[in-house]
C-alpha cells in the first residue's frame, strides 16, 4: 500500500509539474495561428455521463454440442456473449483562475453481464464441457447453462490545461494517474433434466481480473460551430501497473458428496495498457451570467490490454502459456454537465 501511495503522490507531483507551469508564463503559437491560454475565473465543472455499452473479448464458451453422424462428428460451440449494459460515470472538476488550468477527479462504473442455455437432443447428441466435472457415460448432461459477469471500475485523478486556438478550437490536453479494478467472472452448470426432476452433476466458475495503477495522459478537444453547438472529442491512454490473479473453481456432484476443486494461480505482476476514445456533439446553454450546463451526445470505446486469463485448460494444466486477453467495451453515451462559479 505505502508503495503505491507513493507512486500515486509522485505521478501527481510529476503531471502537475508539467501542466501548471509558472503564473504569466507565455504561450509559444505556431505560425500563423493565435494559440492563447485564456484567462478565466475559478469556477466549478459537476459531469454526469450515461454509457450504455457492449463489452468486447467478454465471450465465455461454456460447452459443446456433439452430434453423431457418418461418416464424421459435428460440434456446435456454444457460448454466452454479453449484450448491451449501463454503466456511468461522474467526475468533479475545479478550474482555477486566470490560469485556464484546471484538476479533475472521475469514477466510472461499468458491470457488464449476461447468461445463455442449450439442451440436447435425445440420442443423437451429446454435451461436451471444459471443466471435466461431468466425464463418463453415466453422467453425461442434456442441459448446460452459462453465464458470465463483467466488471469495471476507474478512478482518476488528472491535471488540465485549457488552450484557444483561434476562435473556433479549444484543445486541452491532461495528465496524472488512474487506478483500476477490472473483473471478469464465468460460471457454467450441468445437469440431467427429464420431466420429472433435474440433478445438478456439476460446475465451474472462473474468476479473473487486474487491478492497477498508472499513469495517464491524453487530449480533449471542442470544435465550436456557433455559440452553442460543438463537436467534442478525447483520445486518452494509461499504464496500469497491478497484479493479475485467475482462480478457477470446480464441483463434481456426481458422487454421493459434492467434490470442490479449486485450481488457484499466484498472483503475477503485470503491465497493462489502456487506450480510449470519445467524439460526440454538444449543446452549451447559459443558466445565468455566471453559470451554463452542457449536453452531450456520442459514442465511446475503451481497451484494456492483457487484462484477463480465462483459458480453463491454460488454468488447470501446469507449464502451459498463459493465454492473457483483453477486456474493453465501447457504446453511445449521454453526458450532462454544469459549470457553476
Amino acid at each position: 500500500m505505502y508503495k503505491k501511495a507513493s507512486f500515486v503522490m509522485g505521478t501527481l507531483f510529476f503531471s502537475s509539474a508539467i501542466l501548471a507551469g509558472h503564473p504569466g508564463d507565455n504561450v509559444i503559437a505556431p505560425i500563423g495561428v493565435n494559440l492563447i491560454a485564456p484567462s478565466s475565473q475559478s469556477f466549478w465543472t459537476i459531469g454526469v455521463e450515461a454509457l450504455y455499452a457492449e463489452p468486447s473479448n467478454a465471450n465465455f464458451q461454456y460447452a459443446a454440442v456433439q452430434t453423431a453422424g457418418a461418416p464424421s462428428s459435428t460440434y456446435d460451440n456454444k457460448t454466452v456473449s454479453p449484450d448491451y449494459s449501463l454503466g456511468g460515470e461522474f467526475d468533479v472538476t475545479y478550474h482555477f483562475a486566470d490560469s485556464s488550468r484546471d484538476v479533475e477527479v472521475a469514477v466510472t462504473h461499468l458491470e457488464m453481464d449476461d447468461s445463455d442455455d442449450v439442451s440436447t437432443q435425445s440420442g443423437s447428441q451429446s454435451l461436451q464441457e471444459p471443466f471435466g466435472v461431468t466425464g463418463g457415460i453415466l453422467s453425461n448432461p442434456n442441459y448446460a447453462e452459462g453465464s458470465v459477469d463483467n466488471d469495471i471500475d476507474a478512478v482518476d485523478i488528472v491535471f488540465g490545461q485549457t488552450f484557444n486556438i483561434g476562435q473556433a478550437v479549444t484543445m486541452r490536453p491532461f495528465g496524472g494517474v488512474r487506478y483500476a479494478d477490472l473483473e471478469s467472472n464465468d460460471y457454467a452448470q450441468y445437469k440431467n433434466n427429464t420431466a420429472t426432476a433435474s440433478t445438478l452433476l456439476g460446475s465451474g466458475r472462473i474468476n479473473t481480473g487486474l487491478t492497477g495503477i498508472g499513469p495517464r495522459a491524453g487530449v480533449d478537444a471542442i470544435f465550436n460551430v456557433s455559440s452553442r453547438i460543438s463537436f467534442v472529442g478525447q483520445v486518452g491512454m494509461s499504464l496500469l501497473i497491478g497484479d493479475l490473479d485467475t482462480k478457477i473453481t470446480t464441483t463434481n456432484n456426481s458422487g454421493a458428496t459434492p467434490i470442490n476443486t479449486v485450481y488457484d494461480q499466484d498472483e503475477s505482476r503485470s503491465i497493462a495498457p489502456e487506450i480510449d476514445a470519445k467524439l460526440g456533439i454538444s449543446y452549451h446553454q447559459a443558466i445565468d451570467q455566471n453559470n451554463a450546463f452542457d449536453i452531450q451526445l456520442g459514442y465511446q470505446a475503451v481497451n484494456y490490454f492483457n487484462v484477463v486469463n480465462n483459458d480453463v485448460i491454460d488454468a488447470l494444466t501446469p507449464n502451459t502459456v498463459n493465454n492473457t486477453g483483453d477486456l474493453g467495451y465501447q457504446g453511445p453515451y449521454l453526458r450532462f454537465q454544469l459549470e457553476l462559479v
